[in-house]
């Protein structure tokens, strides 16, 4: 399997492309259909701002009895289905030429109106002729973009290793998780899916935090779990997996695609990598190695089972930003 691109920015006049269907494109469809409510009555929901009103409030409007508050909500997901499906297509006709299937991650991905939304995608792009299969990630949107970190490495890497300790970097929240290692009979640790057996969490846009704040708590995160694995007695490989959003230079630097995060990741003197091994220089007795890609690359990784059967494939990712990448594989 090969990546053949990914954090691709396509544009429309207005703008990029991707931020008519993130997590923000959706409140601002909310937030449409909130209004024309208002026109024959009073809004069905009381917060002033459609972003506060969490999924699970959602769920409940669009499942339950009053139909003022369902209609809004399905106004909301048919207007953003209708817009994911248009960005997906133009992804497909401009620059993923032969992708069969679609996984869609993110956050937005998780519970019942990010699951309707995508199926309701899938089925306009079929009603306009594009046969191309779009799925939610079957994993946890919590765990999907650390279990993905495992296929940074090569088997080689995790031989003598019972877990692995991986990151996703995210536009609101920052993940960390302790990975155990499920070999196949013959000791290869990618053969099988890992499982996420300790997660630590924070949400940093709800904070004013910035750039070396966030790397500190990271490697703090990281601390924690590593002691973990020592109380169960797992021996930890040495290297990290990170997932990061922007253009990830093959020397650790970071490109354009940073914007959500806090601070300049993409100075050209910052170099994450080096600055998370300086906080944390050693997992157990040996030094610790940084391996680095971008987010929505390392999410898709962890689909690589379910996509198997096709050659080409690509995966977006909905969250505060869009997240993008294909991938071909190379005997199918």
């Amino acid at each position: 399997m090969r990546v053949t691109g990914y954090n691709l920015a396509l544009r429309t006049g207005e703008g990029y492309l991707g931020d008519r269907a993130n997590k923000n494109a959706f409140y601002r469809c909310l937030d449409r259909w909130r209004a024309i409510a208002r026109r024959s009555g009073e809004d069905p929901f009381d917060a002033d701002s459609s972003s506060a009103l969490g999924r699970k409030a959602l769920a409940r409007a669009y499942d339950g009895r009053d139909a003022r508050s369902a209609a809004t909500v399905h106004g909301a997901i048919e207007s953003f289905a209708d817009a994911f499906a248009e960005v997906a297509a133009r992804f497909l006709d401009e620059v993923w030429p032969g992708v069969q299937r679609i996984a869609v991650g993110g956050g937005f991905r998780r519970g019942r109106i990010g699951e309707v939304a995508i199926a309701r995608a899938q089925a306009l792009l079929r009603s306009r002729g594009v046969e191309v299969g779009l799925l939610p990630i079957a994993d946890h949107p919590d765990a999907a973009g650390l279990l993905g970190g495992v296929h940074l490495l090569p088997p080689s890497a995790l031989a003598d290793a019972d877990a692995l300790l991986a990151v996703d970097i995210g536009g609101s929240k920052l993940r960390c998780g302790l990975l155990r290692l499920r070999r196949a009979e013959d000791g290869d640790a990618l053969a099988r899916r890992p499982k996420l057996a300790a997660l630590e969490r924070w949400r940093h846009r709800d904070e004013p935090v910035g750039r070396d704040a966030m790397i500190d708590a990271m490697a703090q995160m990281l601390e924690r779990l590593a002691d973990e694995a020592a109380r169960r007695r797992w021996r930890l490989a040495h290297q990290v997996v990170v997932g990061c959003p922007g253009q990830i230079a093959a020397d650790g630097g970071i490109g354009r695609g940073t914007q959500n995060l806090p601070g300049d990741w993409s100075a050209p003197a910052f170099h994450l990598p080096a600055a998370l091994q300086r906080r944390l220089p050693r997992i157990g007795s040996a030094r610790t190695q940084v391996l680095m890609h971008n987010d929505a690359v390392v999410q898709g990784l962890s689909q690589i089972r379910a996509m198997r059967d096709v050659e080409r494939w690509a995966v977006l990712t909905i969250g505060t930003g869009l997240g993008n990448a294909a991938y071909e594989n190379l005997a199918v």
